[in-house]
């Protein structure tokens, strides 16, 4: 078990690696949301509305968001991230989907701790190389209801 946990934090250092050597390479676009401007945001949701209470929720069990944007980056700089992407070790994350064309390939990982996800991560390779994350602590349960109200709306249109 300990050499789980290990393997486990391990992936998720690598992860963190991965922003910070990409988040300073010239003209890739990156930012990072921590929890706190989350919760900020939360306050400000109407929550009379049932769809803004439910984002409020989301947004209180995010602790933090990184985004990598490498599209205007130099083609050896996106080379090395997708190098990098490629040999990117994941221990303890799930490939919850996969989905590719002839020019594009995005892959969702998930880590989860029973009913919790503590770790979302897209990356996203091709002319728009891409990698997002989503750390916090967000019950499976909260992602169902926004998953099943998104496509009950989508069905209504």
């Amino acid at each position: 078990m300990i050499a789980f946990s290990s393997a486990e934090a391990s992936a998720q250092s690598r992860v963190d690696q991965l922003y910070a050597n990409f988040s300073s390479c010239r003209n890739v676009e990156s930012f990072e949301l921590k929890g706190i401007l989350m919760r900020f945001a939360a306050g400000f949701m109407d929550h009379s509305d049932p769809d803004e209470e439910i984002a409020a929720q989301f947004l209180k069990s995010v602790d933090k968001i990184q985004v990598l944007d490498l599209s205007c980056c130099t083609e050896s700089d996106r080379e090395r991230f997708l190098s990098t992407v490629d040999q990117l070790q994941l221990d303890g994350y799930e490939l919850l989907m996969e989905a590719s064309d002839s020019e594009e390939n995005v892959k969702i990982f998930i880590k989860h701790k029973k009913d919790t996800i503590v770790d979302f991560l897209l990356l996203a390779s091709g002319d728009e190389a891409t990698m997002v994350r989503i750390n916090g602590k967000v019950p499976v349960s909260l992602l169902q209801y926004m998953t099943s109200e998104a496509q009950s709306k989508v069905a209504q249109n």
